[in-house]
């Protein structure tokens, strides 16, 4: 469809037969936003386009999200991003910009994410207290999880480690339903995709216990300093005690 000289389009591609329900009613072949869907089949396929934005994915059953704004905001289930480019996937945890393949699980208070073959992706965490905005790398193979706010209003998160191939590959062929011939060929891609991965991860550990001894550094100098400063207050007040009640020292 063309509208005002830009494709747009929403569609249904691996089956003939209605595998979602929508709301409102119809949206979804209407184009109508914001769109809510949720998938009612495993492994169908849905497509979205505006110009140059355009994700094709597949969903496990029961998989829900809505259309709002040109973005995929993930509401709950799973979802395997296919193809992808400058398309925006959103959740309660984190957002980004998806070039490649993607694997995300999504619940109410945390969502996975697994970098297939795509791009680096560079994951937005908001914070409802100061909304600032950490970010996070994420390398091809390599996942991570993202949870709520902290106490101390920052967004939680797992450690970045490599993809955990076997569980993986088990949760992956299920939800989506794929054939055996299908499951061999990507999980040998991938595989040889991801052999880097161990030697990036040990660069990456090293850099995290760097940055952890520094910041551990950093807050020892900062509860030293502050008990210098009770120190100098309290001494600051017995003089002027002192001074007040002609007291000598």
């Amino acid at each position: 469809m063309i509208r005002r000289g830009i494709i747009f389009g929403f569609f249904l591609l691996s089956s003939p037969v209605r595998a979602y329900v929508d709301e409102p009613k119809g949206c979804w072949h209407s184009e109508r936003q914001p769109c809510a869907v949720r998938a009612t089949a495993a492994g169908e396929k849905f497509k979205f386009q505006q110009g140059s934005r355009q994700g094709t994915w597949a969903s496990a059953k029961g998989t829900s999200w809505i259309i709002e704004d040109q973005d995929l905001k993930l509401l709950t289930g799973k979802i395997w991003i296919q193809t992808s480019a400058k398309f925006n996937v959103v959740t309660n945890q984190v957002k980004f910009e998806a070039d490649g393949e993607f694997w995300i699980e999504n619940a109410s208070s945390k969502t996975k994410v697994i970098n297939l073959s795509g791009n680096a992706l560079h994951l937005a965490l908001v914070s409802s207290v100061n909304q600032s905005q950490e970010t996070q790398t994420l390398p091809v193979g390599f996942e991570n999880w993202f949870g709520s706010l902290d106490s101390s209003g920052q967004a939680s998160r797992g450690i970045l480690r490599p993809v955990a191939k076997a569980e993986f590959f088990k949760v992956w062929a299920q939800k989506m339903k794929v054939s055996e011939v299908v499951a061999k060929k990507k999980m040998a891609d991938w595989k040889e995709l991801w052999q880097d991965s161990a030697v990036v991860s040990a660069d990456l550990y090293t850099e995290v216990v760097h940055r952890a001894i520094a910041q551990n550094e950093q807050k020892k100098n900062e509860i030293a300093r502050r008990k210098e400063n009770v120190i100098e207050e309290q001494q600051r007040l017995r003089k002027m005690f002192r001074a007040r009640n002609g007291l000598q020292d």
